[in-house]
C-alpha cells in the first residue's frame, strides 16, 4: 500500500522502528493508505464501461491508476474471465495486463511490438505503453492472439481451479478464516488456499 499510494519509505520506517508509540502511529498510517487504496480501486471498478464482446478486454481508466493498475486488471480478469488490460493516460498510454487461465498475456506484447511504446513482464502479467492513436488496433490484434490460443488450445479454454485441500463445512469459522489471514498477501508466489467440500447439495 505504501508504494502504491505513497512512498515505499514509510513501510521501512515501520520496519527500523525499534519505539513501540512510533511504530504504532507508522502501523496506522499505512492501515490508513491501504484502506484509501481499497475505496479507490472499488470506486474505479464500479464506475468502468466494459464491452463484453472483447475476446480480451482492454479497459481504459480515465484517472490516475498508476500502482493499483494491476489490482484493477485481476479483478476485471476475475470477474469477466477474460485476459485483461487496464490503461491510463492522455495522448500516451501506461497500463497492466493479467491473464486468466494457462493464457500467455505477454504474447499480445511481443507479437504488437509494432504498436505499443514498449514493455515487459511474464505470462501471467504486464505492462506497456501506448499512444492513444494505436489503441483500437491493439485491441484488435489482442483479441486476434488470444482467439488463435483459445483454437491451439482447446484443452485449457477453462480455467483450472487447483483446490488446496477438500474441508468439511464443520470446521469453517471465524478463527479459521482469521489464521488463514494471517498468510496475507496474496499473490504471484503465495497464492490465496481455495478449499472445496464435496457431497454438498445447493439449496436455493
Amino acid at each position: 500500500a505504501a508504494g502504491r499510494m505513497d512512498s515505499p519509505d514509510k513501510a521501512l520506517e515501520l520496519l527500523m522502528c525499534d519505539d513501540d508509540y512510533k511504530s504504532e502511529k507508522c502501523a496506522k498510517v499505512l492501515i490508513g493508505l491501504n484502506d484509501k487504496r481499497k475505496q479507490l480501486q472499488k470506486q474505479i471498478t464500479n464506475n468502468l464501461t466494459i464491452n463484453e464482446e472483447n475476446k480480451c478486454l482492454i479497459v481504459e481508466v480515465d484517472a490516475d491508476i498508476a500502482g493499483i493498475g494491476g489490482i484493477i486488471a485481476s479483478n476485471i480478469t476475475e470477474k469477466y474471465q477474460k485476459p485483461c488490460f487496464v490503461v491510463h493516460g492522455e495522448n500516451t498510454l501506461s497500463g497492466s495486463g493479467r491473464t486468466i487461465g494457462e493464457f500467455p498475456i505477454i504474447e499480445c506484447l511481443t507479437k504488437s511490438e509494432d504498436l505499443i511504446n514498449g514493455g515487459g513482464g511474464h505470462s501471467a502479467a504486464c505492462g506497456l505503453s501506448i499512444d492513444r492513436s494505436k489503441l483500437e488496433l491493439f485491441q484488435n490484434r489482442c483479441n486476434e492472439i488470444y482467439s488463435n490460443w483459445l483454437i491451439d488450445n482447446p484443452d485449457l479454454i477453462n480455467p483450472i481451479i487447483n483446490a488446496t485441500c477438500e474441508i468439511d463445512f464443520t470446521i469453517i469459522s471465524d478463527r479459521l478464516y482469521n489464521n488463514i489471514a494471517k498468510l496475507k498477501p496474496f499473490g504471484n508466489g503465495n497464492e490465496a488456499p481455495i478449499f472445496i467440500s464435496n457431497t454438498v447439495e445447493v439449496v436455493p
